[in-house]
């Protein structure tokens, strides 16, 4: 993509002359020239530079502090955010890029932008492609990253497409973009550490320059089989009745694929990530076999229903497990990776309904009755320590609340209701 093909691409991404843009900005070489990139060609659109410092690193805070100036002077709006893993011990970098996703996605859906940029290079795609490889990924790990995302992050990117539009750039034209702008960039210093497996991915693309284009030319094969197989499913899941508390009906006459069924069955469950192929072929084979009730895979329970089938959150294990989520007031809190709500009162938890079930009157027993045995389990409640004071699926209280397997599942807002239905 040359830069008249970028302004172009930016154009059409953001045909609102007037809407604002976000890009994901650490002051590294790559985040540096797709901001400058944006900057120029942004027209009168708003453009943020999101910068967050991690505290992993000794002077992270005044890196990060020196990139929201030099974003500031190159035109852009800074935004700062910042995260400490706290008592973290194990898995601290996976922590902070869910909480590094999670606090620019915070940012754009309150600035009601659907969108953030990010600078993913050619040689970003190569070094993950070798990754992949070497953790034995399948044809669909080696499609590597797409040019979008929708919420790639769950639930922290929710309602955010990632847009990757330099995917297609070598790093060292990113980095010439930046010399000829008169820009320098912030050299991380981790990206020197061979305990990194990205970075034993670069040393390994660096001494041999034919391994880049082999895994790039397979790459760019298994992404347009992957794309053109999840259009399909997208199709597919057209067919699918949602009912308001995010369980799902399998019509006699839909014919899932394998990649629709686990979109389907992460959606329900409100798990951050897919199962297992291997295991939801398994399912699929169960489900046409005459003797098949149901059966649980990916957080759901799956069972006959009629001629079709029902797909609901699993409760077993978690109405033993799930602890209740402090709500805090007037901020937006996801429950189990399905609901989101604001409440305006201080104090309130969101936990599961069921085991409060003795609190409901007759009328509201009748409205829970309403769903299926599977379903009615995996309604959510608002609580005042042990006291139910809101349950939407009931019509007790009020707050203000959305089903996040709707939006996920067809990729779009929904908005958030305050009513019952």
């Amino acid at each position: 993509m040359s830069e008249a093909q970028f302004a172009a691409w930016l154009k059409a991404a953001y045909p609102n002359p007037a809407s604002p843009i976000a890009v994901a900005f650490s002051g590294g070489g790559d985040s540096l020239a797709l901001l400058i990139l944006t900057l120029r060609h942004a027209g009168a659109r708003p453009v943020y530079a999101l910068s967050v410092d991690h505290a992993l690193q000794e002077g992270s805070a005044e890196q990060i502090a020196k990139a929201a100036r030099q974003a500031a002077t190159l035109g852009a709006i800074a935004q700062r955010f910042y995260w400490h893993h706290g008592q973290i011990k194990s898995g601290v970098q996976d922590a902070a890029r869910k909480a590094r996703y999670g606090l620019m996605g915070e940012f754009c859906r309150a600035q009601g932008i659907g969108s953030l940029l990010v600078a993913h290079s050619r040689d970003d795609q190569a070094e993950t492609l070798w990754m992949r490889k070497q953790c034995g990924g399948g044809w669909r790990a080696m499609a590597g990253m797409s040019a979008q995302s929708y919420a790639p992050v769950w639930p922290q990117l929710r309602d955010v497409t990632l847009l990757r539009p330099l995917l297609d750039w070598p790093r060292e034209s990113l980095r010439d973009l930046c010399r000829g702008a008169g820009q320098i960039w912030h050299n991380d210093p981790s990206n020197e550490n061979l305990d990194y497996l990205r970075v034993q991915a670069r040393q390994a693309l660096a001494s041999d320059v034919i391994l880049a284009d082999t895994l790039l030319s397979e790459g760019a094969q298994m992404r347009a089989r992957r794309d053109s197989e999840g259009a399909e499913a997208q199709t597919q899941l057209s067919s699918i009745i949602l009912s308001d508390c995010g369980s799902a009906i399998i019509l006699k006459q839909a014919n899932l694929s394998e990649l629709a069924t686990a979109r389907l069955l992460m959606c329900v469950s409100g798990h951050p990530q897919m199962a297992d192929m291997a295991r939801i072929r398994a399912l699929r084979s169960a489900m046409i076999e005459p003797g098949y009730v149901s059966q649980t895979l990916g957080g759901c329970v799956i069972y006959r229903l009629g001629e079709g089938f029902g797909v609901a959150r699993e409760t077993g294990r978690w109405l033993i497990h799930q602890k209740p989520v402090p709500l805090t007031a007037h901020i937006p809190t996801v429950f189990d990776g399905r609901y989101e709500m604001i409440t305006n009162i201080k104090g309130q938890s969101a936990a599961p309904l069921w085991p409060a079930r003795a609190q409901l009157d007759r009328d509201e027993r009748s409205a829970l009755h309403r769903y299926s045995a599977h379903a009615r389990r995996a309604v959510f409640g608002v609580f005042e320590g042990d006291v139910l004071v809101a349950a939407p699926h009931i019509g007790r209280g009020e707050i203000k609340w959305r089903s996040l397997v709707f939006s996920r599942l067809y990729q779009k807002r929904s908005e958030t209701g305050a009513d019952s239905a």
